[in-house]
């Protein structure tokens, strides 16, 4: 049995899995249990290329349903709650800076971690680099919201911002470890989440975000959209 675990879905997110893997396993995460939700290119055949990451995985295809996260998660703890004692239940864009094992040996039902986003800086485009070199917290974010680390024996059902347990036995106070969430990366790759359907086209997110790139080029901003094939009345006018 692992001590802490990992329960994450993805898709077509294969281009940061490396860095989230090495960074969360320096955390303390011993096992990642990997919902592949079709990505185009199976996270099996990526995860070939680097061994002792893979060795470090169990994968699942998972495909997709209305509610797939919280499909993901009810069947993670139907097959493998009794795998590990704690698990993590983030995304890919999350990632976890401090001894996160020895915070869990306080023997706490559940950890809540307020993510530190980190913001665009001014990116446009992709660049094949770490995000934790990419991009940096923001001081003034738009949103953050709360993850969990919990006790997978006292889980009733988890949601995707929430655990719910049979006891209220829960702290906020996550001394030196961080959760870091890259939400934003560059314009291009947020709207690669959007088409991925991760968030919605008609969302207040998504109207924040053009003033978020306010200082990007509108000659970049509309080749992002021409070339992701995104179309919004901002846009064709």
């Amino acid at each position: 049995m692992y001590f802490v675990s990992e329960c994450l879905l993805i898709k077509n997110e294969n281009q940061y899995l490396c860095e989230h893997i090495q960074t969360n396993a320096r955390a303390g995460i011993e096992h990642f249990f990997i919902y592949d939700n079709n990505s185009d290119v199976s996270v099996e055949s990526f995860l070939s290329d680097y061994p002792e990451l893979q060795k470090l995985c169990t994968i699942e295809i998972f495909p997709d349903t209305e509610n797939k996260q919280i499909d993901c998660y009810k069947h993670f703890l139907d097959t493998h709650r009794n795998d590990s004692i704690y698990c993590a239940f983030v995304d890919t864009d999350e990632m976890f800076e401090g001894n996160l094992t020895a915070l869990l040996k306080s023997n706490h039902t559940l950890y809540e971690f307020k993510g530190i986003v980190h913001g665009c800086n001014g990116q446009t485009f992709y660049e094949d680099k770490p995000l934790k070199e990419r991009f940096f917290a923001d001081t003034n974010p738009k949103f953050c919201y709360e993850k969990d680390v919990v006790k997978l024996s006292e889980v009733v059902t988890q949601l995707p911002h929430k655990s719910i347990c049979k006891t209220d036995d829960k702290i906020t106070d996550t001394k030196n470890v961080t959760l870091h969430h890259y939400f934003y990366k560059s314009f291009e790759e947020f709207f690669l989440k959007i088409k991925r359907g991760v968030i919605q086209k008609n969302t207040v997110r998504k109207l924040s975000y053009f003033f978020y790139h306010n200082s990007l080029p509108k000659t970049e901003v509309k080749k992002v959209l021409d070339n992701l094939d995104f179309k919004t009345e901002k846009n064709e006018k």
